[in-house]
């Protein structure tokens, strides 16, 4: 009688009247169903994150984590087909705080993927120090951070060579077939310069449109 006690006792252990089936070992990261989906990881780089399957997980890179880990874990509702109460879901939910605390850097992606079942290693790009680099700029962003020369006083009346009022307004009458028109209409700004002395380009031509435009003004005023 003795000894059946004490095998029942040996054999009972101490969960005596406990069941297999109240405690379950929980699931491993690696274990995780991500339903229709099959890569919700998040790749760093340059200071910014990305989803690594941009077709199930489509999003531009963004540089704040409390954007792209959210995203990952709605995805895995609306896209992949998973419940709110599913395992891949609450892990994602549950990593996505702890990860965002992080900032922009390589080991909150690491963090992030890790908690779902993948290992990463964008914390070396923080040690590299790239994720700091700024962004590299195009020769029109250097172009534009170069300050434009000082104006002159009077950029208009600084005739360069061969801007000669006298030559425009001969070359002008010639236009007219050696025939002397009205002086209205010899400086008529409707007729351009183009047709009387060829393509004048540049200074040369600002400067005598300003002339005709001063001596327009100074006979309209001799009318009046």
């Amino acid at each position: 009688m003795i000894y059946s006690l004490i095998f029942a006792a040996v054999s009972l252990g101490p969960g005596i009247g406990a069941s297999p089936l109240m405690a379950s070992p929980p699931m491993m990261a690696r274990d995780l169903n991500f339903g229709t989906c099959t890569n919700p990881r998040v790749s760093f780089s340059s200071g910014a994150f990305v989803p690594e399957d941009l077709v199930d997980f489509p999003h531009a890179s963004v540089s704040k984590p409390a954007i792209i880990f959210p995203f990952i874990c709605s995805q895995l509702m609306s896209k992949c087909g998973l419940h709110e109460t599913d395992p891949a879901v609450l892990a994602c939910l549950k990593a996505a705080p702890p990860a965002e605390a992080l900032g922009a850097k390589g080991i909150a992606a690491d963090t992030f993927n890790a908690a779902l079942g993948f290992t990463t290693d964008f914390a070396a790009v923080d040690k590299s120090g790239s994720s700091s680099r700024s962004p590299a700029r195009s020769p029109r962003d250097e172009l534009a951070r170069v300050p434009p020369p000082p104006k002159a006083a009077h950029p208009l009346f600084l005739p360069p060579p061969l801007c000669d009022l006298h030559l425009f307004l001969v070359r002008r009458i010639l236009t007219f077939a050696n025939q002397f028109p009205p002086l209205h209409t010899l400086l008529s700004p409707l007729i351009p310069i183009t047709q009387f002395q060829g393509p004048i380009r540049g200074r040369c031509g600002t400067w005598m449109l300003a002339q005709r435009d001063r001596l327009l003004t100074k006979m309209k005023d001799g009318m009046e």
